[in-house]
């Protein structure tokens, strides 16, 4: 099943039961091509659901930098927008758990972030 597949089927679910979002989460993050089977099983347990939703977003653009607002829209769709510096304490959370499975999580500063493999910076934009 492809992922974009997957995600329609997912999206769904979360329409229908908006109480699953959290398990549709982790399964659109477990289904994810760019996470090996060692680090999906390490990241069930490392992530808080909204921490999910932030690894997910980064991991959709890996090695680019994913900008503010898409994290901000990307986390919080089914959510009151909160206040714009609670991306930066998610990020504050992310990054060492990210920095055990071999990434390296980078701040663009007043732009946004970039995860790529430990040793690799983000690409210029």
């Amino acid at each position: 099943m492809s992922a974009k597949i997957l995600r329609v089927i997912l999206d769904q679910i979360r329409d229908m039961a908006p109480e699953t979002a959290d398990l549709c989460d982790q399964a659109e993050l477990l289904a994810s091509p760019y996470m090996r089977p060692c680090e999906v099983l390490a990241s069930a347990q490392l992530f808080t659901p909204m921490e999910h939703r932030m690894v997910n977003l980064l991991f959709s653009k890996i090695g680019r930098v994913v900008n503010r607002g898409a994290i901000m829209d990307g986390m919080f769709f089914d959510r009151a927008e909160p206040q714009p510096k609670v991306i930066d304490i998610y990020a504050y959370r992310v990054r060492p758990k990210l920095a055990r499975m071999g990434y390296a999580m980078t701040t663009i500063p007043h732009v946004g972030y970039c995860v790529s493999a430990a040793g690799i910076g983000a690409a210029s934009f």
